[in-house]
């Protein structure tokens, strides 16, 4: 009995001590219980306020981008695309204020007329931009100006807006870095998938055209028909 005991309060030791190992890996990935809901609500929350963007924009707006694509209200309600940051900026040869929406992929500017929302029209810029290859610095004696350096392959474009203080400017500089760095590493990992399913093609493709031709082979030797095999 003596040795049973022990057995099981041995096994319950183990057992906890598995759970703590577990619970101390997921609070490390993933957060806290408390982290992960208030994560899924702040997602939530910035979800709802995409919408009622998405509710006030105009059906007929539409972007010209700079590979010659237009982009409409309808890529925003993209399942890939989710509200990373949200906000008011000041374009620095226009007046009056732009809303940004801050995207997993790209940057859009709005702006309001009669109550409404409509993609923005200034300088002739692009008011849409890819976050890939988007760069973000500080403009030199202006500590509530940013330059938005767009290194595209279509062609460099760059942006040059205002917030109303350096704080909010270092917001915005700091949510937009995480956001590209964000979207590279998963631009990364979709292509390290995309090799290894390639990979895989090619494997399957050698094994099978390796066992056609071990049948070729012994139809050969054997002088037999194909359908008798």
């Amino acid at each position: 009995n003596q040795i049973l005991q022990f057995q099981v309060f041995f096994s319950n030791f183990k057992n906890r001590k598995q759970e703590k190992i577990l619970r101390t890996q997921i609070i490390r990935v993933c957060g806290s219980p408390t982290d992960v809901v208030d994560m899924t609500v702040s997602k939530y929350e910035r979800c709802q306020e995409l919408q009622e963007v998405l509710t006030r924009l105009e059906n007929k707006s539409f972007a010209k981008l700079k590979n010659g694509k237009v982009f409409r209200k309808q890529d925003l309600h993209s399942k890939h695309r989710a509200l990373q940051h949200k906000g008011l900026v000041y374009w620095k040869t226009a007046t009056g204020r732009l809303k940004v929406l801050l995207l997993t992929d790209v940057l859009v500017f709005l702006q309001e007329k009669d109550q409404r929302f409509i993609f923005a029209a200034v300088d002739q810029k692009p008011p849409v931009i890819p976050l890939q290859k988007l760069i973000v610095r500080e403009v030199a004696n202006e500590e509530r100006g940013m330059f938005l350096i767009s290194a595209s392959s279509v062609g460099p474009e760059m942006y040059e807006v205002h917030t109303t203080s350096r704080e909010e400017r270092n917001a915005w500089m700091r949510h937009i870095r995480q956001a590209v760095e964000r979207f590279e590493e998963e631009e990364e990992r979709s292509a390290e998938s995309e090799e290894a399913r390639r990979a895989a093609e090619a494997r399957i493709q050698k094994i099978t055209k390796f066992q056609g031709k071990k049948i070729d082979k012994k139809i050969n030797v054997h002088g037999l028909h194909p359908i008798l095999l």
